[in-house]
């Protein structure tokens, strides 16, 4: 069997350095149950959709892009597809 490493790419979101951009909203975590009081642990995050991770879809900062910007490869060095902007037009037609 072939092994393949696995290599996260995730930010740890912290609200003491988690960087926001200039007039976005501020990155806050409210505790809400702890497993020692509730017997489980969850927290209510309050965050501008491009704080840390990006949770919003490539969509929302495109506005009278009529295609993408260039080519990408879903899994670099890989087997992956590319979108490349000819494909996106061809089949937007």
């Amino acid at each position: 069997m072939k092994r393949e490493l696995l290599v996260s790419l995730s930010h740890v979101n912290d609200p003491a350095t988690t960087t926001v951009y200039p007039g976005d909203p501020p990155f806050e975590l409210e505790t809400v149950a702890t497993i020692e009081k509730d017997g489980y642990c969850t927290r209510y995050v309050r965050q501008g959709e491009d704080t840390g991770t990006h949770r919003g879809p490539p969509g929302t900062s495109t506005r009278g892009l009529s295609r993408p910007a260039g080519d990408c490869r879903s899994r670099p060095g890989g087997r992956g597809r590319t979108a490349s902007p000819s494909r996106w037009a061809r089949r937007r037609r």
